[in-house]
């Protein structure tokens, strides 16, 4: 295999993975990976263990200014502090759950 086209396969990689950052999948829509609340990952739940999954992606697409979210990847045990978006209160317990990315319809 040539430099080359292994250089090439490595960069497709990276842009399928995201690594480089947000991305938009639709003209409509766009992908925010590890999201954060006031500079921590934003926890799985909206508050507590209430709320979790869609309801905390609405919450969190709504906050940013968009209609909603499409889709979403659960990030389980992330090993850092996770912050509630519905009270702002941190989760510093290790079996609090993150987001790896959410999709906003805008």
């Amino acid at each position: 295999m040539s430099g080359r086209v292994l250089h090439a396969m490595i960069f497709m990689a990276i842009l399928v993975s995201g690594a480089l950052g947000p991305t938009s999948v639709r003209a409509d829509i766009v992908r925010i990976d590890q999201p954060e609340v006031d500079g921590e990952l934003l926890d799985w739940c909206k508050f507590g263990a209430r709320g979790c999954g869609q309801p905390a992606a609405d919450a969190f697409c709504r906050a940013s200014g968009y209609k909603r979210s499409v889709r979403f990847l659960q990030w389980i045990n992330p090993n850092k502090p996770t912050r509630f978006i519905a009270n702002g209160y941190s989760c510093n317990d290790p079996e609090c759950d993150s987001f790896r990315w959410i999709e906003c319809k805008k």
